[in-house]
């Protein structure tokens, strides 16, 4: 069979924080990444095949063999989607 999903997705950027207090000088402090409150937002279409066969077979009256194969088709994790977000020039993930 052919499978076709559709998802509109929306993405936050991300941002460097500084989260230092007054007189802190941690570092580690310096870059906290956040969602800076802009989001991406795209349209986004998959397709593919999926298909599946099998087969019985009787050696005898107390013996059977059975064999499959499958190859099956799954959307992106949404955290496919997420973190440092690039878009190309066409405006693409």
């Amino acid at each position: 069979r052919w499978e076709r999903q559709t998802a509109t997705v929306r993405v936050e950027r991300n941002k460097n924080f500084d989260l230092r207090t007054p007189g802190d000088s941690s570092l580690a402090l310096t870059k906290a990444v956040f969602g800076d409150g802009s989001f991406v937002r795209r349209n986004v279409a998959f397709d593919d095949f999926g298909i599946a066969v099998g087969a019985n077979y009787a050696i005898n009256e107390l013996v059977n063999v059975y064999g499959a194969a499958s190859r099956g088709f799954v959307f992106p994790t949404l955290g496919t989607f997420a973190g440092d977000v690039r878009i190309d020039a066409e405006g693409n993930f």
